[in-house]
């Protein structure tokens, strides 16, 4: 949304944009969750299990502004029109 709005680049540009620094989040949540495991002693760690928790019942307002921040980011987004043409051609992508 932001390299959409701001940025003013255009909608599939924005979404491609968009869809790498998506892959990279995950890949660090990963490698957090990767890192909280011990293989020198086969333990998980104290801390395993909390990079790609969605949703916390301790952290609760926390929580519901995730979840509000992510609507509104949701409702900015670029429409997926080209996106959905581009992945849809069967030339491209058999």
């Amino acid at each position: 949304a932001t390299s959409y709005h701001v940025l003013e680049i255009g909608e599939l540009l924005a979404w491609i944009a968009g869809l790498f620094v998506m892959v990279g989040y995950v890949v660090h949540l990963l490698l957090d969750e990767l890192y909280s495991v011990d293989l020198s002693n086969a333990k998980l760690k104290k801390s395993f299990g909390s990079a790609l928790k969605i949703a916390s019942t301790h952290h609760k307002i926390s929580t519901v502004l995730f979840v509000l921040a992510t609507l509104g980011v949701f409702l900015l987004t670029p429409s997926t029109e080209q996106l959905v043409k581009i992945l849809s051609h069967h030339h491209i992508f058999p």
